[in-house]
């Protein structure tokens, strides 16, 4: 018994070592436990105060977008008024004679009508003779003073000219509520093209007493872009280069495929970019305005649309002789 007994004291002493070392373990496990949901919780608080950033982020930069967007309106909008105001100038001249038209017309009418009652009514053959004379020479002077020949000709000269100047209108207005809605995330197929005959439409009025436009387009495939965004990016390099002109200069605008990628080109033949502050040109708020020509946010607005659509945005330019912009867009349709 003497033998076993150390043995026992052994056996029981280890069991009981043992048991301190669950129990550690264990208290070891809860703490690492509760210390993991912590941890967790703060992960998932941190992670939704990120997502409500990003969607700050998101909505300041479509607000930032959408107040660039109407500077630009703002400061085309006494251009669109008077390209309106012409074509509602002849449309407003036309009605006018048009009015005259119809009443040389309903003075023969009536004339017609009366020479009709009169010899429909009159039972003595002189007497209707002597109306059917009086009425054929009211008519003749009513004709000759109305020139019938010439009105038919000018009254669809006038239709047609009026009808020009409503649909001129419309495309102005629609062109530039285009240009003008809240921007989206929204991305869809889109013509390079097209979307550049709008815009030019939309800042007609800016690069017409300024510079000659030259287009040299090509066949483009359609690409997947926000619209609205790349719109406002080709209308901030229309206005550029219409105000860097001191005189009547030209615009050129060149399209290509190259590649997997559409290729735009706006170039100028205006006073150009000093190469000092050529590299700081896409910087925010940074601008050669004054304070009532720019914000100092259209081409960094630029950088950033054509950068979410990852494609690539550069410039090169020479004092004196011009400035030339180019992109790139991928024609895939950009991930997430």
């Amino acid at each position: 018994m003497s033998d076993q007994e150390p043995s026992e004291k052994a056996l029981s002493a280890e069991n009981e070592a043992l048991t301190k070392a669950l129990m550690r373990e264990r208290k070891a496990r809860k703490l690492a436990e509760s210390l993991l949901e912590d941890r967790a919780v703060e992960l998932f608080l941190a992670n939704r105060e990120l997502e409500e950033t990003i969607e700050t982020l998101k909505t300041s930069n479509l607000q930032l977008l959408q107040s660039e967007k109407m500077a630009s309106v703002g400061q085309l909008a006494a251009g669109v008024a008077h390209e309106i105001n012409n074509p509602v100038g002849f449309i407003s001249s036309n009605l006018g004679t048009l009015r005259d038209y119809i009443e040389d017309v309903r003075n023969i009418i009536e004339a017609q009508r009366f020479a009709i009652k009169a010899g429909t009514e009159c039972r003595d053959a002189d007497e209707y003779a002597k109306i059917n004379a009086m009425a054929i020479a009211d008519l003749k002077a009513l004709l000759e003073k109305a020139d019938l020949d010439f009105l038919m000709v000018d009254l669809n000269d006038l239709l047609d000219e009026s009808i020009d100047g409503v649909k001129r209108i419309r495309k102005i207005v629609a062109d530039l509520l285009d240009f003008s809605r809240t921007n989206s995330s929204d991305v869809k197929a889109v013509d390079i093209n097209e979307l550049l005959e709008k815009t030019i439409s939309v800042a007609w009025n800016e690069l017409k007493y300024k510079a000659e436009v030259v287009r040299d387009l090509g066949e483009l495939p359609k690409i997947y872009c926000n619209d609205g965004k790349l719109s406002q990016v080709l209308l901030n390099l229309l206005l550029n280069a219409s105000h860097a002109m001191k005189e009547q200069g030209k615009v050129s605008i060149t399209t290509r495929q190259v590649g997997d990628n559409v290729k735009i080109v706006v170039a100028d033949t205006g006073i150009g970019i000093p190469k000092d502050i050529l590299p700081n040109i896409f910087d925010p708020f940074f601008t050669t305005k004054s304070v009532k020509e720019g914000t100092g946010l259209g081409l960094h607005i630029a950088r950033s649309v054509i950068d979410s659509h990852q494609g690539n945005i550069s410039v090169s330019s020479e004092p004196d002789v011009g400035t030339s912009f180019t992109i790139l867009l991928p024609i895939g349709k950009p991930s997430a």
